[in-house]
């Protein structure tokens, strides 16, 4: 019987000076861009998260297969200048960080995410994609080993640490699968909102969870949500359709919520 480990991923943004990054990179002026101490911390989890994804293939004896829920790159976007300028070289950073878990998977997908990063028409993700082998579009139903789950870009979160909109999105999505003719997902997994929230089992049959990001917050990000933190990891599906959340949330990122002592 064949048996599946499927990692799921989104907003790595790559390409922001917040962001997941290769600790050593040659942009195409041919200089040489090292990690901020906050990207070696994400990085460091980063690279913690793939080799427990790799260790669960190992003791499941089980294929893997990656979902990538958008927002790959972080692009030209709200005039910001905390971003490697030119989309080649953040295109090129994440074909580099990415590339590695893409050639030992045996299927990758893409979930198309914001234009603001993507590019017009998602061109920039498309081009990813293309390179790492892997299959694209706005939105996924995929049954693996008998569970369906349902995965896009655009999720919900609550606006504060004590309120959830997650089942909410587990309503939609299965209203949605009705309308369509469509069976009940028993997962939906979003990203997005760089933050945590999950239904757990208070929607009957469908659970939904918004995943955590791979970047820490950025001057934009402040001004829109000054007091909610970004949440880093992933979530992992076990081959009995179950989820492993050990690495949903990584913690003790630097540099956020410091004491100033004066």
């Amino acid at each position: 019987m064949q048996k599946t480990i499927t990692a799921i991923i989104s907003d790595t943004h790559i390409g922001s000076s917040v962001a997941l990054a290769v600790p050593k990179f040659e942009n195409n002026e041919h200089q040489i861009i090292s990690a901020s101490r906050e990207q070696g911390w994400i990085y460091k989890q980063w690279c913690e998260y793939w080799a427990y994804v790799y260790s669960l293939c190992e003791n499941f004896t089980a294929r893997l297969i990656i979902v990538h829920l958008g927002d790959v790159i972080d692009g030209n976007h709200h005039n910001s200048l905390q971003i490697l300028p030119h989309l080649k070289d953040q295109e090129r950073m994440a074909i580099e960080l990415l590339e590695p878990y893409a050639l030992k998977a045996d299927k990758m997908f893409f979930v198309l995410g914001t234009e603001a990063h993507a590019g017009p028409s998602h061109q920039n993700e498309r081009r990813i994609a293309e390179a790492l082998g892997a299959e694209y579009r706005q939105e996924w139903l995929l049954d693996i080993d008998g569970t369906i789950i349902h995965v896009g870009h655009h999720g919900l979160a609550g606006g504060e640490e004590w309120t959830s909109s997650a089942a909410k999105m587990a309503i939609r999505v299965q209203i949605k699968a009705l309308r369509k003719g469509w069976p009940i997902p028993r997962y939906v997994f979003r990203g997005d909102r760089h933050t945590i929230d999950d239904s757990g089992e208070k929607v009957q049959d469908t659970r939904a969870i918004t995943l955590p990001a791979w970047t820490l917050k950025t001057g934009y990000s402040y001004k829109v949500a000054l007091d909610k933190m970004s949440d880093i990891g992933g979530v992992i599906m076990l081959p009995d359709g179950s989820l492993d959340t050990s690495r949903l949330r990584y913690k003790a990122a630097p540099g956020e919520r410091v004491i100033t002592h004066v």
